[in-house]
C-alpha cells in the first residue's frame, strides 16, 4: 500500500513539474523523478537507518567490525537508490523512449 501511495505521489509531483512542458521522454520522466526524490517516509527510514549505523560505528573500536559496519553502510546506501531507482522506471514506464 505504501509503494502505491508512494508512486501515486511521485507520479503527480512529476506530472505537475511538467504540465506545461513539451511530451515527455523516457529519459526526461527519469531525471524529473530523480529531482523528487523517495517519499519523505522513505527519506526518514533512511535517515534513521544511517543515524543507527553512524551510532554504531562512533561507538566501535575493532577494525574488522568496522569494516563491517562501512560495507552495511554502503549496502544500504546502494539499496536506497537501487529502490529509488525502481519507483522511477516504474512510474516512467510508459513514456517514449526519444
Amino acid at each position: 500500500m505504501n509503494k502505491i501511495i508512494t508512486a501515486l505521489a511521485l507520479a503527480l509531483a512529476c506530472i505537475a513539474s511538467h504540465a506545461t512542458a513539451a511530451p515527455r521522454t523516457y529519459g526526461s520522466c527519469m531525471r524529473a523523478c530523480a529531482e523528487v526524490g523517495p517519499s519523505a517516509a522513505k527519506n526518514e527510514q533512511f535517515a534513521h537507518r544511517m543515524a543507527t549505523l553512524n551510532d554504531e560505528k562512533s561507538k566501535e573500536t575493532d577494525p574488522q567490525k568496522l569494516a563491517q559496519l562501512k560495507e552495511r553502510e554502503a549496502s544500504i546506501i546502494e539499496k536506497h537508490e537501487d529502490d529509488t531507482e525502481k519507483l522511477c522506471r516504474y512510474i516512467c514506464e510508459g513514456t517514449p523512449q526519444q
